[in-house]
């Protein structure tokens, strides 16, 4: 029998000494570590057999050995694992992805419990926490009343949305969830022997029914990601919101006296969107069907949360009317309850209203005609409750739970989370063809489109004026039977509008689009306004795009009794191009009469969404950042002359390849003015279970966000949020992003088979039949690298640890601007400089997952004709490290991040027998046509190892 407590205990304390921890804090984590790899080990060899542990062991041992410097290791281990069959290499990925997962488990427990250690009374605020927030800005002067000025301002707003590239079954979601509090909860001092028994016991169960249970099943439909993005935010962020108002005032508590008055402020801190089930652009899978079900499933979760939480509050507040008082207007609001109401609670006042707030909540679900009007007049319900009990004696016996309540429904209305609408922009530009009988409108130019749609939308201006003189509701009540506005005497004879075609014409994209507004019409009337977010355009271009989305809007009921518009328009400026041109689009845009008067009807406020992935997959890391930053200070320029709110949209990826980034250190980064009190950004993919996945990281990563977005806000007013960028900098980082995008060019566009050997040397075969998501790879069926959307480009380069995406350039890049600025400059840019900083930071850590060695064995599948490509990469590569060092002023990769760096370091000997599986498998796989659905399996489960193991994918 395989000893395998030894080696599981070795395991673990490889990883965790590795991390270089204090010790004092090691001890904890280390337990946990060997008592879920310990259990992984019983659970390999009851299930899998002692013979298959101690092979895993083997190829364990072959990893470390090659990465101690021993040559003849790997092809030994590269002999191994090509000898085993396809249920071989199956088993022995999921015994390593199994692995991955319980360490990961064990450090989110970790941080969670420092997070905790920390909020002991007398011990020093954590870093980026609301306190130590806090306490930085009364250090610099800021008082009491300056942060409320900011809080009562604050806006988080992250937005989930359906690119999954780890993608997770509830059932396992829940089953790590369980595990957490298990590892948690034995840290209790005073443990009895039996309940640490007990949870052992659970923990053993969990982690057994985990390895028995299937990651993945069907190519999951849009319903299915509905279900995965409502998952958190019913089961984990739901309990956490109380939490992050209750942090607020107990930090501002701790460092000012006192907490915000009045709190919580009037606009709630907290809202939440998604764009699952609304989210067009590339899937035919989503329309108005998907938009009305969804929205109603978020209606029905949210609504039965409450209802739950109301039917809990009936036994704590059990006051009689003979030992309390009531306040005068719930008297008068019980005295206005119809019949019947329980004999039981008849001297029971609360109790009576809560009895009624339930059955209207009940009616609400059912749609009957005892339903709330609307989240408001719930909120008022529950608002009398509290002002009752706090009034009189009350704030002891239910009025806290009841407040909790109350923030969760301020914050989550009747709708759970707004649902933003997206499309393609040429989707429009075709659909206003159809309108027009002007097949040839999507083709022509902006400006010619532009003078088109100007035309058309004064023509219809025209129409609607007569026909409100004429009828109040004329200009609404003119449409088709297929609700399609039928054009006015005065649009035909002008030549502008031609028939709507016919509803059955299912490839219509007229027909499609216009439905989609009518549904999105009739959804803000029945789910109310809140529900139904901002329609986003993608590929955003020019002013003609904006326009064109109002003028098909005008084609249906989707409009105000004044003839606007109800829908916040938000262009996306997606690549470096659009995002250089964006401001000039905008003010075009804000020029235009027609729209301007649209956005006068909507506050005069403009939203602008940027795009990270695609700038970042287009023109290289170095690029995009810098086109993201000038894009930023230019629109907000043209939005203040204009005389505009402008509200900022981050379309982040997970990865620093899409963007993504350490949360408090890119809202710090944001060009001054960016912030201004609101954080609108996306949460995708994997990063989604690792922020959210458990409650105390839910309400840490919210926590970071709002902390960040409050120095931001206040740094930028006390400094100015015109501030302009020292010349030397500005002009120096132009460079860089100058010669970086040349460089990253030449190699993805320029290069003779770049793309034949992108598509050989990674797993973008594979990656594309994944089972994750409803949405295809593809969009817009173009060309080369636009082919592809930027999830798999990245997380094809992630897999076989080029990590091309995410360096490529920026070696070239920081030489131009060394030889045009000096040395000294970059360096006293990447000390000085939150932006350049962060841009090294993000950098500095992609080039250290990855891994030329590994990189070397996926370049062979590309064959002999590639290789003087793969040498280039590698000598890029090799200079890219040793310019960050230069400019970081180090010797060696995460100098300063000793951690990570010793993190990445102890996975990797068991990431490496995971990518000589992926390797194995990938040579017999396209040898057979890619036909084979077990080696496919098994890749599948390679893809997902290497993928936990990296904690990086899309």
């Amino acid at each position: 029998m395989v000893c395998w407590r030894l080696i599981a205990a070795a395991v673990a304390a490889t990883f965790v000494r590795m991390a270089d921890l204090d010790a004092s804090h090691d001890q904890p984590l280390q337990q946990d570590m060997d008592l879920l790899t310990g259990m992984l080990a019983e659970i390999l060899v009851e299930q899998q057999g002692a013979t298959f542990y101690a092979n895993l062991l083997a190829t364990v041992a072959l990893a470390q050995r090659h990465r101690g410097g021993e040559g003849a290791a790997a092809r030994q281990l590269q002999a191994q694992v090509a000898g085993m069959d396809a249920a071989a290499c199956h088993a022995l990925a999921r015994a390593f992805s199994a692995h991955f997962g319980g360490v990961n488990l064990a450090e989110k427990v970790h941080r969670i419990r420092r997070r905790r250690a920390y909020q002991h009374q007398g011990a020093a605020p954590q870093q980026g926490s609301l306190r130590a927030v806090f306490a930085n800005l009364a250090t610099q002067g800021v008082g009491l009343t300056q942060l409320h000025e900011v809080l009562s301002q604050l806006q988080l707003t992250p937005v989930f949305t359906a690119h999954p590239t780890e993608a997770t079954r509830r059932t396992l979601l829940r089953k790590e969830q369980a595990m957490a509090r298990d590892l948690l909860e034995m840290d209790a001092p005073g443990l009895l022997p039996g309940a640490r028994a007990a949870a052992v016991g659970r923990l053993r169960q969990q982690l057994t029914a985990a390895w028995q249970t299937d990651e993945v099943t069907d190519q999951p439909s849009v319903a299915d990601e509905v279900e995965h993005v409502v998952f958190f935010l019913v089961e984990v962020i739901y309990r956490i919101v109380p939490a992050l108002y209750a942090e607020v005032a107990q930090a501002t508590r701790t460092v000012f006296g006192a907490p915000p008055a009045p709190w919580p402020p009037p606009v709630p801190l907290l809202q939440f969107a998604s764009w699952v089930g609304g989210d067009m652009d590339g899937n035919p899978n989503v329309g108005p069907a998907t938009l009305e079900a969804t929205l109603r499933r978020h209606r029905q979760r949210i609504l039965q949360r409450y209802l739950q939480e109301v039917e809990g509050l009936f036994e704590p507040l059990s006051q009689s009317q003979r030992h309390v008082r009531i306040s005068d207007v719930l008297r008068a609001r019980l005295a206005a309850l119809p019949p019947p109401l329980p004999p039981r609670c008849a001297d029971m006042p609360y109790r009576q209203l809560l009895f009624e707030v339930a059955r209207r909540l009940r009616a609400t679900l059912a749609d009957e005609a005892a339903a709330y009007a609307d989240a408001a007049a719930f909120v008022g319900d529950l608002q009398l409750m509290v002002d009752s009990l706090t009034a009189h004696g009350g704030e002891h016996a239910g009025a806290h739970p009841l407040r909790r309540l109350l923030l969760r429904a301020r914050t989550f209305g009747f709708h759970l989370a707004t649902l933003d609408v997206r499309q393609d922009a040429l989707v429009h530009r075709r659909a206003v063809g159809q309108a027009l009988a002007a097949p040839e409108f999507a083709e022509q130019p902006p400006a010619a489109r532009l003078a088109t749609l100007r035309k058309a939308l004064a023509a219809v201006g025209v129409s609607q004026d007569a026909a409100a003189s004429a009828s109040p509701t004329a200009a609404t009540s003119a449409t088709t039977n297929h609700g399609v506005a039928a054009p006015s005497e005065a649009l035909m004879a002008a030549s502008v509008l031609s028939p709507a075609p016919s509803a059955t014409s299912t490839s219509n994209d007229l027909v499609a689009v216009l439905a989609v507004l009518r549904t999105v019409g009739r959804c803000r009337a029945h789910f109310g306004e809140a529900a139904v977010g901002p329609y986003i355009i993608s590929m955003c271009q020019g002013p003609d795009d904006a326009l064109a989305l109002l003028f098909l809007a005008q084609q249906t009921s989707l409009r105000d009794a004044d003839g606007g518009v109800p829908l916040d328009v938000v262009p996306l400026f997606e690549t470096v191009d659009d995002l250089q041109q964006g401001a000039a689009c905008l003010q075009a845009l804000l020029a235009d009469p027609f729209y301007r008067a649209h956005l006068r009807r909507r506050g005069d406020g403009q939203m602008v969404m940027l795009g990270y992935s695609d700038s970042n997959k287009e023109s290289g890391i170095a690029a995009s950042r810098w086109a993201l930053q000038q894009a930023q200070r230019a629109l907000l320029s043209v939005a203040a002359e204009a005389g505009v709110r402008l509200r900022l949209f981050h379309g982040r990826g997970g990865t620093a390849s899409r963007g993504g980034s350490k949360p408090r250190e890119a809202i710090l980064a944001e060009p001054p003015g960016a912030v201004a009190g609101a954080l609108r950004v996306t949460e995708q993919g994997e990063i989604i279970f690792a922020k959210y996945g458990l409650r105390d990281l839910a309400l840490r990563t919210l926590e970071l966000m709002g902390g960040a977005v409050i120095e931001a806000t206040v740094r930028d007013r006390r400094r100015g949020a015109a501030a302009p960028w020292p010349a030397d900098p500005a002009a120096a980082m132009a460079t860089v992003a100058t010669h970086s995008r040349a460089a990253y060019h030449q190699l993805v566009r320029h290069t003779p088979g770049f793309m034949d050997y992108f598509s050989l040397a990674t797993p973008i075969d594979v990656i594309g039949r994944l089972a994750i998501g409803s949405r295809p790879a593809s969009r817009r069926k173009m060309a080369g690298i636009t082919d592809l959307r930027a999830i798999p480009w990245v997380f094809s380069w992630t897999q076989n640890r080029h990590m091309l995406p995410g360096w490529y350039g920026m070696g070239p890049g920081l030489q131009a601007g060394i030889d045009a600025f000096g040395l000294p400059t970059l360096q006293k840019m990447a000390r000085e400089w939150p932006f350049f900083c962060n841009l090294l930071a993000d950098t500095e850590m992609v080039l250290a997952k990855a891994d030329m060695g590994i990189a070397a064995l996926y370049a062979e599948l590309a064959g002999e004709a590639d290789r003087p490509l793969f040498a280039g990469l590698k000598e890029a590569y090799a200079a890219t490290c040793a310019l960050v060092c230069e400019v970081r002023q180090q010797t060696h990769l995460l100098q300063h991040e000793p951690m990570l760096r010793r993190a990445i370091a102890a996975r990797n000997p068991y990431v490496d027998p995971l990518s000589h599986c992926q390797l194995a498998l990938l040579h017999r796989w396209r040898a057979g046509d890619r036909q084979d659905p077990e080696l496919l399996r098994a890749l599948v489960v390679t893809v997902k190892g290497i993928a936990r193991g990296l904690q990086n994918t899309g």
